[in-house]
Order: structure tokens, then C-alpha cells, then sequence
């Protein structure tokens, strides 16, 4: 494959990119390139062939970098297959299994990866996701990923239905059940790694972000301390959710080239995806000028997930928006739908834009919360200070007068504080 193949894909970073160069090195069935853009470089992979090659196929099967199930393709149906723009994945192809059992499955060679977690998320054997079966690592990161074909109904497919016939209670109870679906694998993941809560790497990603297209906010969240990170799906949306009779399968379950160049961190809390999920339904519900079935599906999608996952998770505490809860989280993807705009030289998407030209109006709201705050400290501080001469200073009963109403005070001005909190399920 020549570069200027490569510089023709939809992915391609043409936006931000100042050179690509074949280099040396790289598994065996691909060509290496060096890619230069403005915001870093990094190698990029394209295949040498393809699945229908039956040389190509033996040959990085047979690399030391294999893992999981080698499917016989020989007398199957192979085409080409269009891949999934919000990720960026590359080249790929359907295959049609022929013999005992049939089945489809789907083959893609990665140009980039961030972690290999595609290989990641196939160990964790989690039943609602559609995970590689096997595929080639090189260097830890995933060059090719064989993953089961999704089935069934796509949640665009099945959401745009349900606006189309105005079944408002039919979409809560799919956002519900896809929500229930997200926190099952939130807690397989959990259960698998789990790890502090690292605030300074979350904050620091979006600094690089907003540097990167010089966006007009800024926004830094202490986060609780319930935010652990652990492994996430890190391609949440509604284009890759399925919805198979009773059960909600998500695919995507591998990097791309999207997450390559903006590079998330290895580990984030939970509430990532859903913010993902979020930011998607709300994009899809404004192309349907839907927006009003949104805070009811997002308050379906909290609660499903919220009675899955382990629930230190979904305290109160994790989801408060003055401590970054879910609304730091969408502001992330915001920011991301931004950097992608300007690294494909498209169109921000005005649901996106919309939510960063009130991310302003949202954080003077808390500054002025953080008064509720202030105030109950300081009572709290008064009511120590006076129990303490009660104690310690003659049993004087006037300092009690005071230390009482005081405490009082300052548990129902940080009552205040928290009550004074945007609602999770409230759009930002």
C-alpha cells in the first residue's frame, strides 16, 4: 500500500498532519509509515493484503505476536467492510463462515493503537461485549482484531423508531436497559483492574486538549475520591451498542487512529463511558430534534447503570457535579469532538458546540454554589471554636448557645451546598 492510499482514507488526519514516511521495522504483512502531525508523531500500519490472501492470512498467523483463535477462511465469503468513523479503524472485511455452526465474524487491521485495548477488554470474558476472539499484537499495541459480527437492531436504528412513533416511556426503558448493560461491564472491568482515582493525569489530558485547538474554556475537577480509575470501553456511543432480543451487546471493543492521536488515559473511572453514551444520544436525539426525550433517557441510562455497578461508584459523592461527577466527563468528550473536527478539517458537531458555549454559564454556577460552601465552614469552624471554650473554658452555657445553632448552620448551609448540585441527568 502506497502513502498516498494511506493520505486518501477517511481517517486520515489530514487536518493536523506535516509529513508521512515509510520506515523500517514493523510485523511481518504490513508497511510502516512514520505519521508527523502538529500535535506529535507516531507510526501508522497498512496491510500488505488481506484476508482473501491465503499467503498474507498464513503469514501473521503464524507471527510470534498471535493470539486467541485462527479461523480456518479457507472457501469463505470475504468483502470489504466499511469501518466505524468515530473510531477510525482502519481497513476491514466480513467474513462468512462456511461448515458446521456458520456464523459471522469481522476482521480489522488497525492503522494506530494507543494501549492494545482491544486485547485488554477480550480478557475480561464479559458476556455484553462483542470482543476479539483472537488477533495480532506487536509491541502491545493491536495490529489486526477478529471480533463477532454484531446482530440484531442498532440503537440508532431502534431509537430513531421509537422518536419517529413519540414513545417516550418505550425510550426510557431502552435507555434503561442499555444503561443496566454499560454498568454490567463497568463491574466486569472493575473486578478485573482497579485502581486509585489519579486526578492530576485527567485534568492534565485536558489541558493538552484545550492547548491543542486553543478551545475558550477551561474547566479542572477535584474528582471524589470514588472515581477509581479501571479499564473503560473508550468508544462508547450508540453506533456501536446492539440491541440482540433481550440483550444489549456493545462492539468497538478495540483502539484507533481517533484514539491513537488524542490519547485518553489508560484508565479512567466508569463515568467516562457513560459520558460517552451521553454526549452520543444527545448528538443523535438533536439531528431527530428530539431533544426533549433527553433528560428523561439520560435519567433511564443513570439509573440502569447505577444498579450494576459497584456502588461506591454511583454515590452520591462520585456523581456531584461540584467535584467533576459526569458533567467533567462530557466536557472531556466535548473537547475531543472539537480536537477531531480540527484533525479531519470538518464540522464541530453543533450539539457539542452548543454544550462547550455553556460550559461558562455552568461553571459561574458553581462558583456562586461554592458560597453555600464557604458559609458552612465557616459555621462549622464557629461551633468547634465556642464547644471548645465550653470545654475547656468554665462550662460557660452561652458558648453552647452559640456552638449549637452554629453546627446547625453549617449542616444546612453544606446542605445547600450539595442540593445547589446540576443533576446528573441534566444535559450540560
Amino acid at each position: 500500500m502506497q502513502a498516498g492510499e494511506i493520505v486518501a482514507e477517511s481517517w486520515y488526519p489530514s487536518g493536523i498532519a506535516t509529513g508521512l514516511a515509510s520506515k523500517e521495522g514493523g510485523p511481518s504483512g504490513f508497511a510502516t509509515y512514520r505519521l508527523s502531525t502538529r500535535w506529535g508523531s507516531f507510526d501508522l500500519l497498512a496491510p500488505l493484503g488481506s484476508p482473501a490472501d491465503g499467503d498474507w492470512w498464513s503469514q501473521i498467523t503464524s507471527d510470534e505476536g498471535w493470539w486467541g483463535e485462527i479461523p480456518d477462511l479457507t472457501n469463505c465469503e470475504i468483502s470489504p467492510l466499511s469501518g466505524i468513523p468515530s473510531i477510525g479503524d482502519g481497513w476491514a472485511w466480513s467474513v462468512k463462515l462456511r461448515g458446521e455452526g456458520g456464523g459471522e465474524l469481522e476482521i480489522r487491521c488497525l492503522p494506530a493503537d494507543e494501549h492494545g485495548n482491544g486485547r485488554a477488554l477480550a480478557e475480561l470474558d464479559c458476556p455484553n461485549l462483542l470482543s476479539a476472539l483472537g488477533g495480532l499484537q506487536y509491541a502491545g499495541q493491536d495490529v489486526l482484531i477478529i471480533t463477532p459480527a454484531p446482530r440484531g437492531v442498532s440503537a440508532v436504528e431502534a431509537i430513531t423508531e421509537l422518536v419517529a412513533t413519540k414513545d417516550a416511556a418505550g425510550l426510557n426503558a431502552l435507555a434503561e436497559q442499555i444503561g443496566t448493560a454499560l454498568g454490567g461491564f463497568a463491574a466486569a472491568a472493575g473486578a478485573a483492574q482497579h485502581l486509585p482515582f489519579t486526578q492530576r493525569i485527567w485534568n492534565d489530558r485536558l489541558k493538552q486538549i484545550e492547548g491543542w485547538t486553543k478551545a475558550k474554556t477551561l474547566w479542572r475537577a477535584p474528582h471524589a475520591p470514588e472515581s477509581n480509575g479501571t479499564l473503560t470501553h473508550r468508544n462508547m456511543g450508540l453506533p456501536i451498542i446492539h440491541i440482540e432480543g433481550n440483550d444489549i451487546r456493545f462492539s468497538g471493543c478495540y483502539d484507533g487512529v481517533v484514539n491513537a492521536i488524542l490519547k485518553p488515559a489508560k484508565t479512567n473511572p466508569a463515568l467516562r463511558d457513560v459520558a460517552a453514551l451521553f454526549t452520543s444520544l444527545g448528538q443523535h436525539l438533536a439531528s431527530l430534534s428530539a431533544e426533549h426525550y433527553e433528560e428523561g433517557m439520560r435519567a433511564g441510562i443513570l439509573a440502569g447503570w447505577s444498579s450494576s455497578v459497584p456502588p461506591r461508584w454511583s454515590a452520591r459523592r462520585a456523581l456531584d457535579t461540584h467535584l467533576g461527577g459526569i458533567a467533567i466527563w462530557e466536557y472531556e468528550q466535548h473537547l475531543e469532538a472539537l480536537a477531531w473536527a480540527q484533525v479531519t478539517d470538518g464540522k464541530v458537531p453543533a450539539y457539542s458546540q452548543n454544550c462547550l458555549n455553556r460550559v461558562s454559564r455552568l461553571q459561574a454556577e458553581m462558583f456562586v454554589n461554592r458560597i453555600w460552601s464557604v458559609a458552612g465552614l465557616a459555621a462549622f469552624v464557629v461551633g468547634a471554636w465556642f464547644s471548645f471554650s465550653f470545654l475547656f473554658s468554665g462550662h460557660n452555657p452561652y458558648d453552647l448557645l452559640v456552638a449549637i445553632p452554629a453546627a446547625l448552620a453549617g449542616w444546612l448551609f453544606k446542605l445547600r451546598y450539595h442540593s445547589s448540585a446540576r443533576p446528573p441527568e441534566r444535559p450540560i
